[in-house]
């Protein structure tokens, strides 16, 4: 789970979360506004076990690790321009992302 309190304009007071469930429609990426209205799925498709959330909010991202796939992949903050970021061998439980 990840919150922002930015007031930019993909995310006014948004808190993103996963679920992760053995059926394909329970894996996905899930966001709202902080007094709970507006709940949506953000990412519903193509995931496995989306861990360790991250907005970066200069970039309007949204980043996540997928321990099964080994990736770190990535959405803007609007659900739009999907993209793996890297495949990497480390434990994507220990996953950090820095912006450099």
């Amino acid at each position: 789970m990840t919150a922002d309190s930015d007031s930019g304009e993909w995310c006014c007071s948004k808190l993103y979360w996963s679920e992760c469930g053995t059926a394909a429609e329970a894996r996905r990426i899930m966001t709202a506004s902080m007094d709970a209205s507006s709940v949506r799925a953000l990412v519903a498709d193509r995931l496995r076990c989306p861990i360790s959330l991250h907005t970066d909010l200069p970039s309007a991202r949204l980043y996540w690790a997928e321990h099964d796939l080994n990736t770190i992949d990535s959405i803007g903050l609007d659900g739009t321009k999907r993209r793996v970021r890297r495949k990497t061998k480390c434990d994507a439980a220990l996953f950090t992302l820095y912006t450099g």
